[in-house]
């Protein structure tokens, strides 16, 4: 058998009873991954009247494998770059670090307890953003085997919204909830998911907070084999210059941000088999959207 149970769960929405207009084309595609392969499977209708329809299994494996070398050649040509950002992100404050335990160290006799205590808490801050840092790099190598299932999306986010909603209320950011009725079923890693969802939501927040009238929209919805769930805002939005970095390492606008946040958002969402994409203009807000595979079913089953 070629496909197995969850297999089924992620084509079957080609089979639907009155297709899509991209079906009727020939275009609707899900990509599967089964027996170490990676498919793209799609529904090609003839006889209109009839309603007869070929399955086409396109083994794009080798296409997948070139495309990883590819990024991994594209990663060596980075490393220069991505190790610098370590050493500038790591070095500045073992720096400062250094110099206040110097200067503390010669003036031990002659500082009072405060002044002490001024240094000492300049060094712990800086200690803090090393961690913060290291912690970014510990989550990019986070969920490297995704536990893949059938999530019902609506009950996903209806659980993930309490977790965040009493922090935007504390920003002062409005926080808006719009899923379809019809939202469905996705496959992805409901923690890694959940890291995503948090992620985008913080940017999100950071981006309207110098606004009286912030505002973050997450939705929901089905889209061919996909279901998307965007986070809209209406903050400060991304230049140009700025969306073509985005997914770089270390690259930040943001004045205590390390720049990993998105990189690490797209390999999650890579690893989960879906899809993301980032759309905004100067100063008119931005649109995150991420498309995990959709999955039919009322179940949720690993994969």
């Amino acid at each position: 058998m070629i496909f197995s149970p969850t297999n089924w769960g992620q084509i079957s929405p080609l089979f639907a009873e009155g297709g899509t207009d991209a079906e009727e084309e020939g275009e609707a595609y899900v990509p599967v991954r089964t027996h170490d392969r990676h498919l793209l499977v799609q529904v090609v209708p003839i006889g209109r009247e009839q309603g007869g329809r070929i399955l086409l299994l396109s083994d794009v494996t080798e296409v997948r494998k070139m495309e990883s070398v590819v990024e991994a050649a594209n990663l060596t040509d980075k490393l220069g770059y991505v190790f610098s950002g370590i050493r500038h992100e790591i070095g500045n404050p073992v720096n400062s670090i250094k110099v206040a335990l110097n200067v503390l160290r010669k003036n031990l006799d002659h500082y009072d307890r405060p002044t002490i205590a001024e240094f000492v808490d300049r060094s712990l801050m800086e200690v803090t953003r090393i961690e913060y840092l290291l912690k970014a790099l510990k989550n990019y190598s986070l969920f490297e085997s995704p536990d893949i299932q059938r999530i019902r999306m609506d009950d996903f986010i209806g659980n993930f919204i309490p977790l965040v909603r009493d922090e935007f209320e504390r920003r002062r950011v409005e926080l808006r909830v719009m899923c379809a009725d019809d939202t469905g079923w996705a496959m992805a890693d409901p923690r890694a998911l959940h890291h995503v969802l948090l992620n985008l939501l913080t940017n999100a927040a950071d981006a309207v907070e110098d606004r009286p009238d912030g505002k973050v929209i997450i939705s929901a919805m089905k889209s061919g084999p996909w279901v998307e769930i965007k986070v809209d805002d209406n903050g400060r939005g991304i230049s140009e210059a700025d969306q073509k970095n985005l997914f770089r390492p270390f690259f930040t606008s943001k004045q205590h941000g390390t720049g990993m946040g998105l990189v690490i958002v797209r390999k999650m969402v890579r690893k989960m088999d879906g899809r993301i994409n980032v759309t905004s203009y100067e100063n008119c807000g931005a649109t995150v959207t991420v498309a995990p595979p959709e999955a039919d079913g009322d179940e949720r089953i690993g994969r």
